[in-house]
């Protein structure tokens, strides 16, 4: 938000030369090591992410496909293509050896 939000035109330069199947329009999310050098001033609602799409899409030749307002992220494309997920083979190990989930909380607006 204050970055890149309203630059339809310069968007769809970029779009228009990869000619992609599906754009994704995501807003910034206040999580992380971003929140060193942003504030969640910088986060834009899901109407922004939304206004954005709506102007970008007709530009590239696309319609706002489905959007979901809890990640504030739209998709962009010409058509929905049905994915089909491959057969499951194998069960993955209960413990990755990853970091566990960790609890936060967002600043309160």
């Amino acid at each position: 938000k204050g970055e890149s939000l309203g630059h339809w035109k310069d968007y769809a330069r970029l779009d228009n030369i990869a000619d992609p199947d599906f754009i994704e329009a995501k807003g910034y999310i206040y999580v992380g090591n971003s929140q060193s050098n942003h504030t969640i001033e910088n986060m834009p609602s899901h109407d922004e992410v939304m206004n954005f799409s709506r102007n970008l899409a007709p530009l590239v030749g696309r319609e706002v496909l489905s959007d979901r307002r809890e990640s504030r992220v739209a998709l962009i494309g010409k058509e929905m293509i049905p994915v089909t997920l491959p057969t499951k083979i194998r069960d993955l190990p209960k413990d990755l050896g990853i970091a566990k989930p960790q609890k936060f909380s967002l600043p309160q607006i």
